[in-house]
């Protein structure tokens, strides 16, 4: 199971109490998403970077479009360095 990941970034992070099992559980349930499938999570103060399949990744965040974490919108977008 070896694809092309990007990475998204959301402006949630450690000050909105976010933990990587959130965000998690968020892209799992709403994304349609295989486990296997997401890479690594990164959750910073003010932010967080999470690797997702390159592959259908508009569809990914269109499906994520409204989910909430922790009451607050993730609001994932591909992370351009």
């Amino acid at each position: 199971f070896n694809q092309a990941r990007v990475r998204c970034r959301t402006s949630l992070g450690t000050r909105d109490g976010i933990a990587p099992r959130n965000l998690l559980g968020a892209i799992l349930n709403e994304g349609g998403l295989a486990k296997e499938a997401i890479g690594r999570i990164q959750i910073r103060e003010t932010f967080s970077l999470i690797e997702l399949p390159e592959a259908g990744l508009e569809q990914t965040l269109g499906k994520l479009k409204d989910t909430r974490v922790g009451g607050k919108a993730l609001r994932l977008r591909r992370y351009h360095e």
